[in-house]
């Protein structure tokens, strides 16, 4: 039998917060087992918005109550070696490029199929502009390695990514290129979700706190949406489906009428 994330940490949600009973979730009580931003670094441009994670967690915790560090745990991804086991310590994984995203060697897509496996959930952005990216096609053959069996789906309107925390209708970023995220279904749950949007993007700020990027076309307020959409994703891979219980749809459905 399979061992869940090691040493596996529990994060300080709010009260109306629920761990879904069925998957690999975090189960310790302490305060020093927080939320820590996990990145993977690859050969590449993985690193399109280098101040961007410190956005999210300062956001995160301002507006939620989930624990977090102040710091970021980098993953290597590099050729022709193991992928370190501390990928199991982090629930939630990031990756993000712009350019070509490197080959899995057998070793690296079985530690990455094992993650998901244990309940991991990793948000990958496309920071590249562009509706059929280098990145977008890599990554996907990449995951064929990892999910032979699998596709890419689209996430429907009423998946509770769109409502673990905020209420949204659509996803946003720095761009609009696809009014709907991807992912790779493992279960009840997504294990994998794809942005085509840049949503690191709409994040990244310059040395004076000014956001770097416009988000087009709907600026600002697109970039509110980019924000907690970002947010949403944290909570869902942290809670998983709670939020699809029938207990919560007659306040969604009033919030939805409004």
């Amino acid at each position: 039998m399979k061992k869940n994330f090691r040493a596996l940490k529990c994060f300080a949600v709010a009260a109306t917060i629920l761990i879904a009973p069925s998957l690999p979730r975090l189960t310790a009580s302490t305060s020093r087992n927080a939320f820590v931003f996990a990145q993977i670094r690859y050969d590449g441009e993985w690193d399109p918005y280098p101040g961007m994670w410190e956005e999210i967690i300062s956001f995160l915790t301002t507006t939620t109550s989930v624990a977090a560090t102040s710091e970021r745990k980098i993953i290597e991804l590099v050729a022709n070696l193991p992928i370190d086991d501390i990928i199991f310590d982090h629930p939630v994984v990031w990756l993000f490029g712009r350019g070509e995203f490197p080959s899995l060697s057998e070793g690296q897509a079985r530690t990455l199929r094992d993650f998901f496996d244990r309940g991991g959930t990793m948000f990958i952005d496309d920071s590249s502009d562009a509706m059929d990216s280098s990145f977008r096609r890599s990554v996907q053959r990449e995951f064929a390695k990892i999910f032979p069996r699998k596709r890419w789906d689209r996430i429907p309107e009423s998946h509770s990514i769109y409502r673990s925390f905020y209420l949204l209708k659509k996803p946003a970023g720095r761009v609009m290129r696809r009014e709907y995220l991807e992912g790779i279904a493992a279960g009840s749950r997504y294990a994998a979700v794809f942005s085509l949007n840049d949503i690191g993007g709409a994040w990244q700020k310059d040395k004076f706190g000014n956001y770097l990027y416009e988000c087009a076309p709907q600026r600002e307020s697109q970039r509110w949406e980019s924000h907690k959409l970002t947010i949403n994703f944290i909570l869902y891979a942290l809670t998983g489906t709670y939020k699809s219980d029938a207990v919560h749809q007659p306040f969604i459905e009033r919030k939805i009428r409004k």
